[in-house]
């Protein structure tokens, strides 16, 4: 596994929400100011990947929503030049139904797009994502349905459902608005257990029906995320993709330094992966290649 490229490259291109999930630690952060990656960093990253062989990208912040990046659309056009590359991103869905942000994400060049949400019911919207925007979150995702299936159903939706009450299944909204929108390029999977961000986040913080993955007594073999790379705003580069916007003993070099293939294949990255780092160690998310 060591000799080839990362399994997909995630950036880190943004620090701000637009919601306060009760599963994701960013209610936690203390944000001081928003943080953008540049778009230099970002075309430097990519050109490497892509020159390495790199075929998928992941635009989702760690903590973060990228329809708050100002430059996403400008980093979604610059991979049109790469073809074959796979694009994909994490979004909540709040602002899908504002500034054209439908129609541009039709006309980009991204692949796959996963609407992370609480399910189709106001109350719980509320109680689980913590802002109340559900009406334009269900209007936004209606467009989205509606559009892509006039366009052929050329991107991929996938549909993430983290509710705390598996009633939601039978809401009106989720008969009426949703299923007669489903086609075969949208996916609609749940989520009822869930990690707990390097011990960010603790049972208590969750609620009704959703519970905690435990944290694995044993560590066998390497984690997959260990064969991940995100990279961070300054040209950081991390290994682990789904970790949160963090420099830490993860980060194995800076792309303004070294090349992407040298930092990739350093003695520094081979030590973490064969060692469970302290970062790690009190992580649900580990998951054994």
């Amino acid at each position: 596994m060591e000799s080839k490229l990362p399994l997909s490259l995630g950036f880190d291109t943004v620090n701000v929400c637009s919601a306060k999930c009760i599963f994701c630690p960013y209610r936690f952060t203390k944000t001081k100011k928003k943080i953008i990656m540049g778009l230099d960093i970002y075309r430097m990253a990519l050109e490497q990947y892509v020159n390495m062989g790199g075929k998928s990208i992941g635009l989702t912040p760690g903590i973060g929503d990228p329809l708050l990046d100002p430059y996403l659309f400008e980093r979604l056009e610059y991979c049109k030049s790469y073809l074959g590359l796979k694009v994909a991103l994490f979004t909540n869905g709040i602002l899908l139904a504002r500034d054209n942000n439908v129609r541009n994400i039709l006309n980009s060049s991204l692949n796959e797009i996963f609407i992370s949400t609480a399910g189709f019911d106001r109350n719980m919207y509320l109680r689980v994502m913590g802002v109340d925007t559900y009406n334009e979150f269900i209007k936004g995702l209606e467009q989205l349905l509606c559009e892509n299936k006039q366009v052929g159903n050329r991107l991929k939706i996938g549909i993430l459902l983290r509710p705390d009450d598996w009633d939601m299944l039978e809401t009106s909204d989720f008969q009426t608005k949703i299923i007669p929108l489903l086609t075969e390029s949208v996916s609609v999977s749940f989520e009822k257990a869930f990690g707990n961000w390097m011990g960010l986040l603790k049972s208590e913080h969750l609620r009704g029906d959703m519970r905690m993955r435990a944290v694995p007594y044993f560590w066998l073999r390497p984690c997959v995320e260990m064969f991940t790379a995100k990279v961070l705003p300054d040209g950081s580069i991390r290994m682990c993709s789904c970790g949160i916007m963090k420099v830490d003993e993860l980060v194995i070099g800076n792309i303004k330094e070294k090349s992407l293939s040298e930092i990739w294949s350093s003695s520094v990255a081979k030590e973490i992966r064969r060692s469970r780092p302290e970062v790690c160690r009190n992580c649900s998310f580990y998951k054994p290649i």
